[in-house]
């Protein structure tokens, strides 16, 4: 279902002069306006498109009718081409707006954002992608810091008895990643962390064993809660 691009409104007359004119087209109608500015007549052809009012002003009256059988033209042409709903599609189109009422969000923005989502999803479904990350992400505080985390997940290892040769490596690595990422838990992003440790350079093992330390540290509550 389409939205049409173009849509006239009613419009108050204005209080300076109050003489327009109007041109129809079919059954469109463009009032045109009038105004005086600084001694000189304005006319004024006023119209919406995709839901923005776009105002127009003009010195010479020939170029403001030009411009709203323009409008009108364009409207008429919107109006032939739209669809006619159905009576079960009216009442999808009117529950669909009453779902989005409480967002804030129009129903042409909410159709393209899920039709975008539905495209990086590959088709498919939006609602599970969403469930998996909620998951994932369950308990996580947005919050806490890289550094933050690192400290109290190394204060717990040394608190559960971890082998001072252990403890030793883990404050190595987890150190250094901390003063790498000193944002939030939930900015840091695994693309992120393997252009680190490529960073590193090194022996393949200690890459290895840096990536080893990192992972059990985002694996402890300490990092996630």
């Amino acid at each position: 279902m389409r939205e049409p691009k173009f849509s006239v409104k009613p419009q108050s007359r204005p209080k300076a002069n109050g003489s327009f004119q109007q041109i129809k087209v079919g059954q469109v109608v463009i009032p045109i306006y009038c105004s005086e500015a600084q001694g000189f007549p304005r006319y004024f052809v006023t119209f919406y498109e995709r839901g923005l009012r776009v105002p127009r002003s003009f010195t010479d009256l020939a170029e403001a009718r030009r411009e709203a059988r323009s409008v009108g033209e364009r409207v008429m042409a919107c109006k032939t081409q739209a669809p006619r709903l159905s009576p079960a599609e009216c009442d999808q189109f009117l529950a669909a707006r009453k779902a989005l009422a409480k967002t804030g969000i129009g129903l042409l923005a909410a159709a393209r954002e899920f039709a975008d989502c539905h495209e990086m999803l590959g088709g498919k479904s939006l609602t599970g992608a969403i469930r998996d990350y909620v998951e994932r992400n369950k308990g996580v505080q947005a919050d806490v810091t890289v550094p933050a985390a690192a400290a109290e997940f190394l204060a717990s290892k040394e608190q559960d008895g971890a082998s001072p040769r252990y403890m030793a490596q883990l404050r190595s690595d987890v150190n250094r990643f901390a003063a790498a990422f000193t944002g939030t838990i939930p900015h840091v992003k695994s693309h992120q962390i393997d252009e680190w440790l490529r960073q590193l350079g090194g022996a393949p093992r200690t890459r290895n064993s840096t990536h080893s330390s990192i992972r059990t540290f985002f694996s402890c509550p300490s990092s996630t809660v």
